[in-house]
């Protein structure tokens, strides 16, 4: 009887063991999905700050691209001009005089 007793008790402190290791086992494969669903979010979330990063990147080279064109083409204009009072000026200019020889 005292043997069936200590059976009964070391199976009762086994499956006692065993269902707390269950119990641990499933909180850590809860915690596990847990962090596997923010890693997902995270990427996610990098995805899109990586997405948006590239369109400002894009944006801001667009615009340089703009402004260096701008900035060319009021040159020329300016250029264009200058040229064009220069020829106005020498048009109103008398011929130079010929020599008296």
């Amino acid at each position: 009887r005292e043997d069936a007793r200590l059976k009964r008790e070391l199976i009762a402190s086994l499956t006692a063991l065993l269902d707390e290791k269950d119990e641990e086992a499933v909180r850590a494969i809860g915690a596990a999905s847990a962090a596997t669903q923010r890693g997902v979010e995270l990427e996610a979330e990098f995805a899109a700050l990586e997405a948006k990063l590239k369109q400002s990147l894009v944006a801001k080279a667009e615009d340089e691209i703009l402004a260096r064109a701008k900035a060319t083409v009021d040159t020329a204009a300016a250029r264009v001009l200058e040229t064009e009072r220069l020829v106005l000026r020498r048009d109103r200019e008398p011929p130079p005089a010929e020599p008296a020889w």
